[in-house]
């Protein structure tokens, strides 16, 4: 975390650590993003209300436009829990995998692992889903799952 490409991440942390604790600040207002966001998810909760219409229901209540700050939330809202499942299964493949991968000591697993679980973590704090960094982690990860259980065929049926 003393990497200055951190900087970003440890500051949205310390920020809401700070709005738990009462100080107010940044947090709060993410932190009340996250509730209405939940309840709107409550009120629509199979199909969402479209994607990125998170935006709009924010302006109503602020009177601003504004993306959730949290892929969690966001897709949620956007998707419902349909689509926040369909959407979630592709990293819940990865972390399964991956996991069987580093069981077996398999090289550079354990790499991926750390790696994905970071980008996982941060969409606590970032909408992701529209990155496309995380599609390129997405298709390395399952690329080299793939690889890896076409090399172990390959070596049963020798």
């Amino acid at each position: 975390m003393q990497l200055s490409v951190f900087n970003g991440i440890k500051l949205r942390y310390l920020e809401l650590y700070s709005s738990l604790l009462g100080d107010g600040g940044d947090g709060t207002t993410r932190l009340n993003m996250i509730k209405w966001g939940f309840g709107w998810f409550l009120e629509s909760p199979i199909w969402g209300y479209g994607i990125g219409n998170y935006r709009m229901l924010l302006f109503e209540v602020i009177g601003r436009e504004s993306y959730a700050h949290n892929n969690f939330i966001e897709l949620l809202v956007g998707v419902g829990i349909i689509g926040f499942i369909l959407y979630y299964f592709m990293y819940f493949y990865v972390f399964y995998n991956l996991y069987q991968l580093i069981k077996k000591k398999v090289p550079f697993a354990i790499t991926l692992f750390a790696l994905f679980t970071t980008w996982f973590l941060a969409e606590t704090g970032a909408v992701n889903y529209t990155s496309k960094m995380t599609y390129v982690l997405l298709g390395i990860c399952i690329a080299y799952i793939r690889l890896n259980k076409s090399a172990r065929l390959k070596r049963i049926n020798e």
